[in-house]
């Protein structure tokens, strides 16, 4: 069993201002910028340290997905391009066209030179950042996928879209580009729009437009706890749950939604 705690929001800084919805943030951990992908495809460097733009690149399509890989940013489009760019000059490296609709979300097998691909055209792509060339198509989605989430050890992948159903690959032992489906979980009533993983325990979340996000056991895949407006005694989304955000080292859950609101909640240890 899962123990939920609810924390008061505190109010935040702004950064910048920017002339376009954002659909993609990451940190760079190989200097001080903030990368913000745009509906509009553009590309924005925010500089942490001084607050402000600092550098722009336009890109094909809505960004939808900013993933880090040695030093290079990768950046997943709506118009279906995967771009690597350098970030100390903000050059496009590549340009790889993986699927003729968007690349809804990037995740990258630890340890390994391995990309897992949400598409919209219902397939997930894997991968090889090594030489960038596509190993294996994963088909079982319906509909778009929306996340893709790999485990820890690397061992499964996990997505999850429009048709609400949760798919559960799992790795080969002595192929790492060669993937099976190991099972699926009807895992919500709408749209799974995002799966991430706990940095510290063996859980992973599911955030959807049915309002809910949930917690699961990485193990078993057991579901475990259901944060919902109808449960009365927690707070919760009022619409679709669209982000997840497992706060660094730490057992504290940030979701956010078409509510407007961001909530932030701990996982506690089990009463004795």
């Amino acid at each position: 069993m899962v123990y939920w705690a609810d924390l008061l929001r505190n109010e935040g800084l702004a950064l910048a201002q920017l002339p376009s919805s954002v659909f993609s943030l990451y940190p760079l951990n190989t200097s001080h910028l903030l990368a913000a992908g745009t509906m509009q495809g553009i590309l924005y460097g925010i500089d942490l340290d001084r607050k402000h733009k600092l550098q722009t690149l336009q890109l094909g399509g809505a960004v939808l997905s900013l993933a880090e890989w040695q030093e290079n940013l990768l950046a997943a489009c709506g118009n279906g391009h995967l771009y690597v760019i350098k970030p100390d000059t903000w050059q496009i490296l590549h340009t790889l066209s993986i699927s003729g609709k968007a690349i809804r979300q990037i995740a990258l097998q630890p340890q390994q030179t391995l990309a897992a691909l949400a598409c919209s055209d219902g397939q997930i792509y894997l991968l090889d950042i090594d030489n960038w060339t596509i190993r294996q198509t994963l088909s079982f989605h319906t509909q778009s996928v929306f996340s893709v989430c790999f485990s820890p050890d690397g061992q499964y992948l996990l997505s999850g879209g429009r048709d609400a159903q949760m798919a559960i690959w799992q790795a080969n032992p002595t192929d790492p580009f060669l993937w099976t489906l190991h099972h699926v979980i009807p895992a919500h009533l709408s749209t799974i729009n995002h799966i991430t993983y706990s940095p510290r325990q063996p859980y992973f979340a599911t955030a959807s437009r049915d309002k809910s996000f949930k917690i699961w056991h990485s193990e078993q895949f057991v579901l475990q706890k259901v944060l919902s407006p109808d449960k009365a005694h927690i707070a919760a989304h009022r619409h679709s749950v669209n982000r997840l955000l497992w706060l660094p080292d730490s057992d504290y859950l940030v979701s956010g939604g078409d509510d407007k609101q961001l909530l932030i909640g701990q996982l506690l240890p089990r009463p004795q």
